[in-house]
């Protein structure tokens, strides 16, 4: 008598009983091997959810360590916030470095809170396309440090759901010292156009200087 074994609803293997005599079990021991593969069964699908379930958990763990260190270790300041009020739940080394506050001074509170936007009209424009659904990057825009000074910034943002609630994860980078020497750039080639100009004219006109002095 031979009676399957299943795991995950497929037939894996059987437990056999072999016997010389035809008819060697009677009804209630057959359905007692029955019953007892059913329980096998039932316990190699137990086993297997648990094997799932241990290594579902390790992936989860590794993932959440390997964020957790990407996070940590950005030079760039990177902030979690909850969307339904607001507030910080997760801020990064990159994060107080730049802004000046600590972790204590800014978990639980609001960007408004802390006064870190510069501009509030570009905070509200910024927030509406993050609550449409759209995420932002690079965008241009300007903060607040602790001592009241401001800096320019490249700001990119998502929002993603954990459960039923919904986060936001922003990335800033100061771009202070870019938009410094782009303007000196843009200086330096003005007074290059400018002396250019001049230049020119004097070349077009060499004898001007002799025919004004006369």
């Amino acid at each position: 008598a031979a009676f399957p074994l299943h795991r995950a609803g497929a037939v894996i293997g059987a437990l056999t009983f072999y016997t010389a005599h035809p008819g060697a079990f009677t009804a209630k021991q057959v359905n007692l091997l029955e019953a007892l593969c059913a329980d096998i069964s039932y316990a190699l699908d137990a086993m297997r959810a648990e094997r799932l379930r241990n290594e579902a958990e390790t992936a989860l763990r590794e993932s959440d360590e390997r964020f957790r260190a990407a996070f940590e270790a950005s030079p760039d300041a990177i902030n979690i916030n909850r969307m339904q009020d607001g507030v910080y739940v997760m801020v990064n080394d990159g994060f107080t470095h730049l802004s000046g506050w600590s972790r204590q001074e800014v978990l639980g509170k609001t960007a408004v809170d802390l006064g870190i936007w510069a501009d509030a009209e570009q905070r509200a424009r910024l927030l509406k396309r993050l609550l449409a659904g759209e995420s932002v990057q690079s965008a241009d825009t300007a903060f607040r440090r602790k001592d009241g000074t401001a800096f320019a910034a490249s700001l990119s943002a998502q929002t993603f759901k954990v459960g039923d609630d919904v986060f936001l994860l922003a990335i800033t980078r100061d771009v202070s010292d870019m938009k410094r020497a782009q303007a000196a750039l843009l200086e330096a080639d003005r007074r290059k156009d400018e002396f250019l100009g001049m230049l020119s004219h004097e070349l077009r006109n060499p004898l001007s200087p002799i025919r004004n002095s006369a």
